[in-house]
């Protein structure tokens, strides 16, 4: 199977032409297949979200190749990565980024319209699966910190991306609310590619692999080796134990 993202040594220096630049990532190389369910994990500062950025397409500013189904992103034009970041990812954040001027239903909607995509069937159909039907008319500031984070979902998924960026989304959720985002999560990966970054155990734990870096370097993956997340959990808890000793 051709990986859907591969990184080949890829570099990322901020200020790189000033006396104050500062090298954030570190060669790192890493393949990304259809369907993976991933996280990044890592130590504040440790580079995780510059590397979220760069793999999602936000930031072009690097070293080294990134492979977007094959294809250098580099030499792709304009017009392709942006038909990749509208049509193909979906991000999920800690904070939601949803428009209070805008009901849930008109946040959701607001994503089918930037693609030109007029079946408003769509709408309905996931926010029943993600049980916020009820809330459509509603507008953010009157819904559940929890209530939010599924509408944001919602509007990842409305287009069906083959990718979904989530930066620590149960940041903002209490543990119930947290555990349903983390379950519907891993029933998108069954479709889609989903790729978090955390800096919580627990939530890393759903997910099929760890990526953990530090210091802007890849320092280990850590895999999945049963369906059980307790057991997943205490891998990644005695692994992060034992870097800092």
């Amino acid at each position: 199977m051709e990986p859907l993202i591969t990184l080949n040594k890829v570099n990322k220096t901020y200020n790189k032409y000033s006396k104050l630049k500062k090298h954030v990532l570190h060669d790192i190389s890493l393949e990304i297949n259809k369907n993976d369910f991933v996280c990044i994990m890592g130590s504040s500062g440790s580079g995780k979200t510059t590397l979220l950025n760069i793999i999602s397409l936000i930031d072009d500013d690097y070293d080294g190749k990134l492979f977007y189904e094959g294809n250098d992103v580099k030499t792709i034009n304009l017009k392709t990565v942006n038909k990749i970041k509208s049509k193909d990812i979906g991000f999920v954040f800690q904070t939601y980024n949803l428009l209070d001027n805008l009901t849930i239903k008109e946040n959701i909607e607001f994503v089918l319209k930037l693609n030109n995509d007029k079946d408003k069937n769509k709408i309905m159909n996931i926010s029943k699966k993600l049980g916020i039907d009820t809330i459509l008319e509603k507008y953010p500031y009157e819904c559940s910190g929890g209530q939010q984070q599924l509408s944001a979902i919602a509007r990842a998924l409305v287009v069906s991306p083959k990718i979904i960026f989530a930066d620590e989304p149960t940041g903002n959720l209490d543990i119930k609310n947290s555990k349903r985002v983390m379950e519907i999560l891993s029933k998108i990966s069954e479709f889609s590619t989903v790729i978090i970054v955390t800096h919580d155990v627990n939530v890393a734990a759903y997910t099929k692999k760890v990526i953990y870096i530090e210091d802007g370097r890849v320092q280990d993956v850590l895999y999945k080796k049963s369906l059980s997340n307790s057991l997943f959990r205490k891998d990644i808890f005695n692994y992060i134990m034992n870097k800092r000793q």
